[in-house]
């Protein structure tokens, strides 16, 4: 599945990238939906 909201893919120092929340128990990971567990 794509995002609906496609991830941001910012990095800043050693912070982690920026993710937006797919829908329904999903989230963004390599620009792509995966099942959140």
């Amino acid at each position: 599945f794509e995002c609906s909201v496609s991830c941001e893919i910012e990095k800043e120092g050693n912070k982690d990238c920026k993710k937006k929340k797919c829908k329904g128990g999903w989230k963004c990971k390599f620009n792509m939906c995966v099942k959140d567990i």
